[in-house]
C-alpha cells in the first residue's frame, strides 16, 4: 500500500492506494500516530484503496477507538470495500458521521465544525 499525506490547515488528509492488510497497515498505524500530534482532524481517504482484511478493519476501528475522536472521518469507499464495512456494521460502530461519500463532503463537514466552535 502507498500512503501519501496531504496537510490542509489543520486537517491531515491520508491518501491511501492498494490494500490495506496484514502485510500494510502497521504503516498506516504509525503514519496516523506521527499525525496524532499535529492534527486533531484526520481523514482517512479510502479512493485508491481495492481490498481490505480483517487486520486492516480491526486496527481502523483500534484508531478510532484510541483516539475517540469526532473529528476522524472515512470517505471514497469502492463499493467493495463499503460491502465489507456493512456486513462488519462499521458505520453503527463507529458513527454513521464519520463516513462521508467524497473528500470534499469531509473537509466541508470538519471545516463547519470548527466555525461552530
Amino acid at each position: 500500500m502507498n500512503i501519501e499525506i496531504e496537510k490542509r490547515e489543520d486537517i491531515a488528509i491520508i491518501n491511501m492506494h492498494g490494500e490495506l492488510d496484514m502485510s500494510t497497515v502497521d504503516d498506516l498505524v504509525a503514519k496516523t500516530k506521527e499525525l496524532t500530534t499535529s492534527y486533531s482532524n484526520i481523514i482517512f481517504n479510502f479512493a485508491g484503496i481495492e481490498f481490505v482484511d480483517s487486520t486492516g478493519i480491526g486496527n481502523i476501528i483500534k484508531i478510532f477507538k484510541d483516539n475517540n475522536s469526532d473529528n476522524y472521518l472515512i470517505t471514497n469507499l469502492s463499493s467493495d470495500v463499503e460491502e465489507i464495512f456493512y456486513i462488519l456494521n462499521l458505520k453503527e460502530l463507529l458513527g454513521e458521521k464519520r463516513f462521508t461519500k467524497s473528500l470534499e463532503e469531509a473537509l466541508n463537514l470538519l471545516q463547519d465544525k470548527q466555525e461552530d466552535n
